[in-house]
């Protein structure tokens, strides 16, 4: 049983980082490249456009707003309402960090807190971590990601039936879309296999 804090953090710190290399070691080998399985790319290619204080302002309209501040200890809450005030300067540094392709190092640290999540609690398998990132970390990541999606869509790289982690599409329509199949069976007097 370790009880020191600094033993603790570095305790999940060492499973944190191990985590994803131990799970990949389990996955069996394949025979097929993940190349394979991939479509030709497109001749254009992916261009991360420039953004401006307007933008910025939008999106932080739009983001979920919470109390959690990251390592420079700036709190959302307060940061947000002045974002008029900043986003000319933001914009600055994220079109800077857009034309050169580095991210401030400040940008790209975390605070990461353990979440448990059932069990033992003694057992750092039991617990998930949570990366809270600075205010303006977040904005800088929707920024890009606005892009990337964008790029996405344009390119149409999505599987139709993708339903998750897609805005305007839920699980509950891959549920619907399972039961439509599964009905037109029935209608066709064929079986149907899950």
């Amino acid at each position: 049983m370790v009880t020191d804090t600094n033993l603790i953090a570095n305790k999940f710190n060492d499973f944190f980082i191990n985590v994803g290399q131990s799970l990949a070691d389990k996955i069996p080998p394949r025979s097929k490249s993940y190349q394979h399985y991939l479509s030709k790319s497109p001749c254009n290619s992916f261009v991360v456009a420039p953004t401006s204080p307007e933008e910025i302002i939008q999106l932080g309209r739009t983001m979920h707003i919470t109390h959690s501040s990251g390592l420079d200890d700036i709190d959302p809450c307060i940061a947000n309402p002045y974002l008029d005030l900043l986003a000319l300067p933001l914009a600055a540094i994220f079109n800077a960090s857009f034309m050169t392709g580095i991210i401030p190092s400040a940008l790209k640290m975390a605070k990461i807190i353990p979440i448990f999540k059932q069990g033992n609690r003694a057992e750092a398998s039991n617990y998930r971590p949570i990366s809270i990132l600075s205010y303006f970390a977040k904005l800088l990541e929707k920024l890009m990601y606005v892009r990337l999606y964008n790029y996405i869509c344009q390119n149409n790289f999505l599987y139709p039936l993708q339903h998750g982690f897609q805005s305007g599409h839920s699980t509950a329509m891959s549920l619907i879309d399972l039961q439509d199949k599964i009905s037109l069976a029935i209608d066709n007097n064929e079986f149907s296999l899950i």
